[in-house]
């Protein structure tokens, strides 16, 4: 059989020893994923030497082939950009991978598994681990299309639509492609390996200089406008398109101040967006408590949450040092669903960050199926809505 790709995603920053290179640690966790997935094993053995010189630096795209051709089934770590060995591994086991059917025209992405440390209360894949593999499929996609080098991709704004959970241990998949329009959007998915969709999500690309000096607009256009079109045009979001003003801003709960910690910046020297995602989803619970839904309430009843939909406004990128404050409120409480509105604040100036709006569900955790609102619930989240 031909080498099939098994495991694919970009190097996180904040997964890099002190030098910016991967670490070792993390190498090996891949290739261990990407045994579980070549296999179909819960605990294949592999037997590998890393080389600490080999190790790529952060926002490198990494690829794992299995080749069964070997006495020993094998499996291949290579640099994507220039098909670089980084070192082999022979695996047990019979190579039968989960493959979902690629959408048409679409760029292959991230393919890994869900981690049990990146699941909540809920059971499935917190929100900021869905956003990290679909920024990631978004680079290899940018990657893949030869983006010019002098400048870096960061979005304007984000729209997601969540379609379905994703457990530990499950297996998931990245696809990505330009959509029509003007500028640059592309639209990406990750897919379960029944080849059902679990997010979806549209970006509109705008360039940053990788010096911080001036962007050379026109090389970019060209660019992009070259790009072929292969995503559907179908909008993801389309619940509105909030903004805060001032006056909305001052009336919103603050939910959390934090620094932005070096480890908390990707490659290009700014907080990508699953940090935004992680600072909300670890703050919300105190706005639930304000709705009624203190944890105690829920767990009695087996009511858990999950987000349908989010779309995030991107101001200005955050650096190491700099201080964001959360504001949030409550907004058009409905009789399943109700929408969480975040603002980030820079402490410095008061400028605003990011704007987020968020779609959520009551989720009965047993039959995991939207639940009704309680009746009291629905008046106290209606009485601080903003």
């Amino acid at each position: 059989m031909d080498s099939i790709v098994v495991w694919r995603g970009q190097v996180p920053a904040w997964e890099c020893d002190a030098d910016g290179r991967w670490s070792l640690r993390h190498m090996a966790g891949a290739l261990e994923e990407a045994a579980r997935i070549a296999t179909g094993s819960d605990a294949p053995s592999i037997g590998v030497s890393l080389d600490p010189d080999m190790r790529p630096h952060a926002g490198a795209i990494v690829e794992v082939r299995a080749d069964a051709s070997e006495r020993l089934p094998m499996l291949v770590m290579s640099d994507a950009a220039d098909d670089r060995v980084l070192t082999r591994a022979t695996m047990s086991g019979t190579v039968d991978p989960d493959d979902p059917q690629r959408p048409d025209g679409a760029t292959p992405g991230t393919v890994d598994l869900v981690r049990a440390w990146e699941c909540d209360v809920m059971g499935h894949l917190n929100v900021q681990f869905y956003a990290s593999r679909l920024t990631a499929a978004e680079s290899i996609f940018a990657a893949s299309a030869a983006a010019p080098q002098a400048f870096v991709l960061r979005p304007k704004e984000h729209r997601f639509r969540f379609a379905g959970e994703l457990r530990a241990g499950e297996p998931a998949f990245g696809f990505a492609g330009k959509s029509g329009g003007d500028g640059l959007t592309v639209r990406t998915a990750l897919m379960r390996s029944d080849g059902q969709p679990a997010a979806l999500m549209e970006s509109d690309l705008a360039p940053f200089a990788s010096n911080d000096g001036a962007v050379d607009m026109p090389a970019f256009q060209n660019w992009a406008a070259a790009l072929p079109s292969s995503a559907p045009a179908d909008p993801v979001w389309t619940a509105g398109d909030w903004a805060p003003d001032a006056d909305t801003v001052a009336r919103m709960t603050v939910l959390g101040r934090q620094e932005v910690l070096p480890w908390e910046v990707d490659h290009s020297g700014v907080m990508p967006p699953r940090f935004f995602f992680a600072r909300m989803a670890s703050s919300v619970p105190f706005l639930l408590s304000k709705m009624g839904l203190e944890r105690p309430f829920m767990q009695q009843r087996n009511l858990g949450r999950a987000a349908v939909g989010y779309r995030l406004r991107y101001l200005r990128w955050p650096r190491p040092g700099d201080c964001l404050e959360l504001r949030s409120g409550v907004a058009l409480v409905g009789q399943k669903n109700w929408r969480f509105r975040h603002a980030f604040i820079d402490i410095a100036d008061g400028a605003q960050v990011c704007a987020v709006e968020a779609v959520i569900v009551l989720l009965d955790l047993v039959a995991r199926k939207s639940a009704v609102l309680p009746d009291e619930v629905r008046a106290r989240a209606m009485a601080i809505s903003i």
